[in-house]
């Protein structure tokens, strides 16, 4: 018995919008580590680190979630 898991679809179609979470998650962390880098205040750099996880995590999930719309309206 063989499971066809995508059927007739094309593997571009699929992987596409994960492709754009994975661009916008090392574009959101570059700008993230070069402001990370130019605080000189620990605290405030501990916090801003913490948040840009935070934003970094959430950006990804934004982006295949518009992206796949975007995507699948095509």
């Amino acid at each position: 018995m063989k499971i066809n898991l995508f059927g007739n679809v094309d593997l571009w179609e699929t992987i596409g919008p994960i492709i754009l979470g994975g661009i916008a998650v090392a574009v959101i962390g570059l700008m993230c580590f070069l402001i990370i880098r130019r605080i000189d205040n620990r605290s405030i750099r501990n916090l801003v680190s913490i948040l840009s996880v935070i934003l970094i995590i959430l950006g990804f999930f934004g982006t295949v979630y518009f992206g796949s719309a975007i995507w699948g309206s095509r």
